[in-house]
């Protein structure tokens, strides 16, 4: 481990950082949308547990159709309130609950506690790239809000982070910087997905991991990302 710390710290290398919480919280502010979405629909019967479930449920039958973001889980949202809602539904009690998950769009960006720091002198030694998956609309607003896309070299947003993906934005990166790259000497930081292998740990607010898998990558920098393919 000693001996990975120090070539870590000693050779320039590209490193994929993630971005919802991982660089800025995200996950909660779908918590406490999901909550209100409970306390809305009012079951006489099931248990908040079991409503999240059938939420949960629904995502994961729209994920490969509908993909993430504010969007796609607000009609999921719908989905939901029209097959446990115990009341006879009309078309303001959809606009309430859409407008429910819409409204993550204007949460705040809120930094986790030491990212600023940790990217001002990552960035100094190393090439960083924001990669990370969801709406690229909705993902590159953040991007822009946070305040600290000045830090990244490279900015790549894919419908779903698997092996292709990986792939891809590695090879992207190794063509604009003309540096090829290898999956091995490559590390990506923050919230693993489910097809991340290798799993290490890394100091400062990050956690670090090889990865694999992607699909072709969504990529710009706000409006220019070099020669992408």
């Amino acid at each position: 481990m000693d001996q990975l710390v120090i070539t870590y710290r000693t050779q320039r290398q590209t490193i994929l950082i993630d971005a919802d919480d991982t660089l800025w919280h995200n996950n909660i502010h779908f918590e406490r949308t999901t909550n209100a979405f409970v306390d809305y629909l009012m079951h006489s019967t099931l248990s908040r547990d079991d409503v999240r479930q059938v939420i949960n449920e629904i995502e994961g039958a729209n994920i490969k159709t509908k993909g993430y973001g504010a969007e796609s889980y607000a009609g999921n949202l719908v989905e939901a309130y029209r097959r446990l809602s115990e009341r006879e539904i009309d078309q303001r009690q959809l606009d309430d609950v859409f407008n429910f998950g819409m409204s993550i769009l204007d949460a705040d960006i809120e930094l986790l506690h030491g990212v600023s720091e940790t990217l001002e002198e990552v960035s100094a030694r190393h090439e960083l790239v924001l990669f990370t998956k969801g709406n690229p609309d909705e993902q590159f607003s953040k991007i822009e809000r946070s305040g600290i896309s000045h830090h990244f070299d490279h900015i790549d947003i894919v419908p779903e982070k698997d092996v292709r993906a990986y792939l891809d934005v590695i090879s992207t990166v190794g063509a604009i910087t003309g540096r090829p790259r290898a999956p091995a000497s490559s590390r990506t930081l923050g919230r693993p997905s489910h097809l991340d292998v290798n799993r290490k740990t890394s100091k400062g607010p990050f956690a670090s991991h090889s990865s694999g898998e992607a699909k072709a990558p969504s990529c710009r920098k706000f409006g220019s990302c070099g020669s992408a393919a």
